[in-house]
């Protein structure tokens, strides 16, 4: 076990106990009890084995300020390596409470260092009321035309409200017949709409049915084509929302061609320059993944003009 800050703890227990549940302890007391249910490695390149991650997030009343003791517990009450672990973690973290305190302008820096040294976590179950609390800033809107390409079975009278709502009005949006692929299309009908109705578009957004778009997704995207004059695609984080109705975030990094091939992690809403997009669909790419990906196939754009722009693009009820 370790100490991640806060009130977040990560582990491991070998791969064969996949039954091992293991009891958490704070300060002498069961708190709760946790299993490895996700997979991870230990060791190098060389000599790497498979283990049962343990990811543990403690409940809040345990920021409190104070130094506690974690202790992780085997059935057979033995200490998982590395507990029992000293911790303290503050619910609005050192530097709030130095600042509430009136303490001095040194004081608050050296608590502002702490918590970047050791950030408090939250639990994404915890996540809409973090939303809520640090809203994402408004975005001016550019002079960069849109259109919006739609593909598959999703609701599109949902995205067509959601870019109702755009702070970017300038746009234009098509919907194309869904196809035996979950991501495909028709590439003629998407090269038709490119030449008629969109014809003075600047840049095309491409993404699922059902998608719906954060108010300024749209003006972001502008923007960050307005910025990077070279970017041939950009591509932002996106929520998932459940069928409940809760939403989880997805936090896209910064591109990677590796991770693009095996994951497809950008191809599910993404926007092309004018450009880009007319060569990729010449080229005959007929879905999102094949689409977004030719555009570094031919060597005219390179992965240092594919832009991660971050803060969510708005949430995708679709499965991603």
């Amino acid at each position: 076990m370790r100490w991640l800050g806060g009130l977040r703890f990560s582990g491991w227990t070998a791969a064969g106990e996949d039954t091992m549940t293991a009891k958490v302890l704070v300060d002498g007391m069961l708190v709760t009890q946790v299993r490895g249910s996700t997979w991870s490695h230990v060791g190098t390149a060389e000599d790497a084995r498979a283990v049962r991650a343990i990811d543990l997030h403690l409940p809040k009343r345990f920021a409190d300020g104070g130094v506690h003791l974690l202790a992780v517990l085997t059935e057979r009450g033995e200490h998982l390596a590395g507990s029992p672990l000293p911790f303290l973690a503050f619910a609005d973290g050192l530097r709030d409470m130095a600042a509430g305190r009136g303490d001095l302008v040194q004081e608050c820096l050296r608590a502002e260092l702490f918590d970047r040294l050791l950030p408090m976590s939250i639990p994404f179950s915890h996540y809409p009321a973090w939303r809520e609390r640090f809203p994402v800033a408004p975005m001016p809107s550019g002079a960069l035309r849109a259109a919006v390409v739609m593909v598959g079975r999703g609701a599109i009278d949902d995205t067509l409200e959601s870019l109702q709502e755009q702070t970017h009005a300038d746009w234009v949006a098509a919907s194309i017949p869904d196809t035996p692929e979950p991501t495909g299309f028709r590439v003629e009908l998407a090269r038709a709409f490119l030449e008629g109705d969109a014809a003075q578009s600047d840049f095309v957004v491409f993404g699922l049915a059902g998608t719906l778009l954060a108010p300024d997704a749209l003006a972001r995207i502008a923007s960050a084509f307005a910025t990077f004059e070279r970017a041939a695609a950009v591509y932002g984080d996106v929520d998932l929302q459940s069928a409940d109705g809760s939403t989880w975030p997805l936090a896209l990094p910064a591109f990677d061609y590796e991770r693009m091939l095996e994951q497809g992690y950008c191809a599910h809403l993404f926007a092309l320059r004018r450009a880009a997009a007319e060569r990729s669909l010449a080229a005959g790419a007929a879905n999102l993944y094949r689409l977004f990906n030719a555009v570094l196939d031919d060597g005219t754009a390179s992965a240092l003009d594919i832009v991660h722009c971050p803060e969510r693009s708005g949430p995708c009820p679709t499965s991603i």
